[in-house]
């Protein structure tokens, strides 16, 4: 007879994979950058989390910039074109929490600079996970930043779409 035994906070997970939360408009220094400014944002975050295969990675826009880039995202992406004030950060925040990314995941990177969040970077280290920030030079909140236990810096702007 076969034995199975649950474990209630078994990780459903291969070890060291990373949630990672992108505010591409918030990389990319507003609403409308180009579209190739906006990929080459994203391919510069990629490399700057140490993204990796397996990785549970979530990018939200506006939907004019989804519309610009949603054919040329790379497929390990998840896209959530959204609307409205803020409407990026609440996607984001509403996608995961502290407690979520603690069981599944090893590791939390969120690429943003915005204060907003700053509970789910402070919650996600105090469950003893790691969790990063990447952001633009000048964009990054101090309370976000203290919050995180390691800050990568992206440092120029993009060009605005003409």
């Amino acid at each position: 007879m076969a034995h199975r035994t649950h474990h209630r906070h078994a990780r459903r997970c291969p070890s060291g994979r990373t949630q990672h939360l992108i505010d591409l408009e918030n990389l990319a220094g507003g609403p409308f950058p180009s579209r190739s400014c906006a990929l080459a944002r994203l391919d510069e975050y990629l490399a700057a989390s140490d993204w990796q295969p397996g990785d549970l990675a979530v990018v939200a826009t506006n939907r004019w910039l989804h519309r610009q880039i949603a054919f040329d995202l790379p497929s390990h992406l998840r896209a959530l074109p959204v609307i409205g004030k803020d409407g990026a950060d609440l996607a984001l925040l509403g996608w995961t929490s502290a407690a979520a990314v603690a069981r599944r995941f090893d590791r939390l990177v969120v690429g943003s600079g915005d204060h907003a969040f700053v509970e789910l970077v402070a919650g996600t280290t105090t469950l003893g996970l790691p969790a990063w920030v990447v952001g633009v030079t000048g964009s990054i909140s101090a309370r976000l930043e203290a919050a995180a236990t390691r800050t990568v810096v992206l440092d120029h702007a993009v060009e605005a779409a003409a």
